[in-house]
């Protein structure tokens, strides 16, 4: 392999680790996205006549 190429990889794994990224995105995930859809989609009616007027509000969650 060209050995500027090693360098930089070998730098890359120093500063950021193999995997900080995806650990990054799923915080990411966690934190902003999945409350955004829940705030988004907010009520869930279900489609089903023996509930009546059943109604599903969405809002904060945990993961743990």
């Amino acid at each position: 392999m060209n050995e500027t190429f090693l360098t930089l990889l070998n730098t890359f794994v120093k500063e950021k680790g193999l995997v900080r990224y995806q650990i990054d995105s799923y915080n990411d995930f966690v934190a902003r996205r999945i409350p955004k859809v829940l705030k988004e989609i907010g009520v869930i009616k279900p489609d089903v006549p023996e509930l009546g007027d059943f109604k599903i509000k969405l809002g904060e969650f945990s993961i743990g």
